[in-house]
């Protein structure tokens, strides 16, 4: 008897870390973007690992559901969505991993466009005559390197609140971020600076974020409606309006038919800046400053033509 209490106050006596379920260091983070999974292994650093569901060169409005997303939802701790109804394509293949941590409103689950101040949020009716028309505002709001910052930190305080242990250096991995992309905004800021109130025609609505932050105008759509193919009348109207309103530029999606933003050059002299809208969409675009830099020196050539 006197042996059982010995060995029973020895046990009680063991370091506390013995008993204690040990923390997961690392979190397996899953993003609907590259943009996304980019900020978010930047925040993570050493304590994450990231998936993005998407490539670089997909058009977020029409993503294809492959049975590879639905596993990696299900192993997920985190899921980062560009959110704003962009990536709803998501929603179905949330409810087929079966994992309630990263359903909408579960801890893990992070709305990058939380704390985004949002272009373009329509008032009155919606319906499908409007064409693509999100209700919550236009969700390209990651093409506004400023924005790159506040979606930062909207990871940073998530991953905070699951793994406080890490929060030092979420918020330290953040605050880097936010400050090294501000120090490249200023840069691509000087090199468009010349071109400042400057009109451009762009084929999708992907563009006023970006637009608003380097002083362009965007003056026409090659869609006459978000989502909807241009007619030859409204590109014949669109010519004429170019050549009145002196555009300057225009900037297109590398996914989009190069043949009618070709013919648009060819027929009023305006150079074409053909771009990605995420990180990897072409090759060298492989970071967000890489994104932006690729952007911008497109940008740059057209409008010197």
């Amino acid at each position: 008897m006197l042996k059982k209490i010995i060995l029973i106050a020895a046990i009680f006596c063991l370091p506390l870390s013995i008993w204690a379920k040990p923390a997961t260091a690392v979190k397996n983070i899953v993003a609907s973007s590259q943009d996304l999974a980019y900020i978010a292994a930047r925040v993570g650093g050493r304590h994450v690992t990231v998936k993005s569901l998407t490539s670089g060169d997909e058009d977020q409005h029409y993503v294809e559901a492959r049975p590879s997303m639905v596993m990696a939802l299900k192993n997920a701790d985190v899921f980062v969505r560009i959110g704003m109804e962009l990536d709803m394509w998501a929603d179905a293949l949330m409810i087929a991993a079966k994992n309630d941590k990263i359903m909408r409103g579960g801890s893990g689950e992070i709305d990058a466009s939380a704390n985004i101040e949002k272009l373009q949020v329509p008032s009155g009716k919606i319906d499908m005559s409007m064409g693509d028309i999100h209700a919550f505002g236009n969700p390209h709001y990651w093409l506004d390197p400023q924005n790159a910052g506040v979606i930062a930190k909207t990871i940073a305080a998530r991953l905070s609140e699951i793994d406080s242990a890490n929060a030092q250096d979420y918020n330290a991995n953040a605050k880097a971020f936010g400050e090294e992309t501000a120090a490249k905004l200023r840069v691509w800021q000087k090199r468009l600076e010349p071109y400042a109130g400057y009109k451009i025609v762009v084929y999708h609505d992907s563009w006023p974020y970006f637009a608003k932050r380097f002083n362009l105008i965007i003056a026409g759509h090659i869609e006459p409606k978000p989502g909807i193919p241009p007619s030859p009348s409204h590109i014949a109207s669109l010519i004429d309006m170019m050549r009145r309103e002196k555009v300057k530029a225009i900037l297109c999606e590398t996914y989009f038919n190069g043949k009618t933003t070709g013919s648009l050059s060819e027929k009023t002299g305006v150079g074409v800046a053909s771009a990605p809208l995420s990180v990897g969409g072409v090759r060298g675009a492989d970071t967000y400053e890489r994104l932006m830099d690729y952007i911008v020196a497109r940008l740059e050539e057209a409008f010197k033509k």
